[in-house]
């Protein structure tokens, strides 16, 4: 791919050259706006629609590396579901492929438990029904897919919606594929003895719920503890007088 430089003349000032990343067919659609990711398997950068004025994400991947996002990407082309990241397009030239996807602004599980206080039980509810309505999705396919990889970091919270992403190790159950697990201590017993197996997904989820849960229940019980030890010095200071 050849990489284009623009240059843009303003009151006789020359402004900083712009770097075009993605393939000319997709800067014909999308104005690029920030490079948002970069590494040695791949490059995301925010795009803006020019006609319906959205923003998403492009993610190039050089050709020669491994097939791992194709496949992801080839997985989710045709996925649709409210608590599945959309696939847009898909898109090569000589030197890349070029997936054109939602972009999702919130932030990680991980990161949420991280930050704030606790959840609430409904809260834990309503995630719950979520990532099972997922599995349960996938899992009624004509070929059901092994999601394989439930964990804390890829369950994404943005606007009140819950997001899993991350598809890069999920098999359909008929390919007879091996199993692959992502983190090992979310694995079940058939993943770790190379299975691809649909009951694995609930147990990894079980497993994460679980997580969240104890990370909740803990801040909890250090809230409680601090507020104690408020109202045991607070007593102590009023024996004092």
């Amino acid at each position: 791919m050849f990489v284009i430089y623009l240059y843009e003349r303003c009151f006789f000032r020359k402004k900083e050259a712009i770097k075009i990343y993605i393939s000319q067919n997709l800067s014909n659609k999308y104005e690029e706006l920030k490079v948002i990711y970069e590494s040695a398997a791949s490059l995301v950068i925010l795009v803006r629609h020019r006609t319906m004025d959205h923003l998403r994400i492009v993610k190039r991947i050089p050709r020669a590396s491994d097939s791992s996002s194709m496949r992801e990407a080839k997985l989710l082309l045709n996925l649709r579901h409210p608590n599945i990241p959309i696939l847009y397009d898909i898109e090569e030239d000589d030197d890349y492929f070029y997936m054109v996807e939602e972009y999702i602004v919130g932030e990680s599980m991980a990161d949420y438990l991280y930050l704030h206080q606790s959840i609430s039980h409904r809260q834990l509810m309503k995630i719950a029904i979520d990532l099972y309505g997922v599995l349960e999705f996938l899992h009624s396919l004509d070929n059901p897919i092994c999601y394989q990889d439930m964990k804390l970091e890829h369950i994404y919270l943005s606007n009140g919606r819950l997001v899993l992403i991350d598809y890069g190790i999920s098999a359909y159950l008929r390919d007879n594929e091996n199993s692959t697990y992502g983190t090992l201590s979310y694995a079940s017993k058939a993943q770790l003895e190379g299975k691809c197996d649909l009951k694995s997904d609930i147990y990894n989820t079980k497993e994460t719920l679980g997580r969240i849960y104890e990370s909740s229940r803990e801040k909890r019980d250090i809230r409680i503890e601090r507020r104690l030890k408020h109202y045991e010095n607070e007593s102590a200071k009023e024996e004092k007088l």
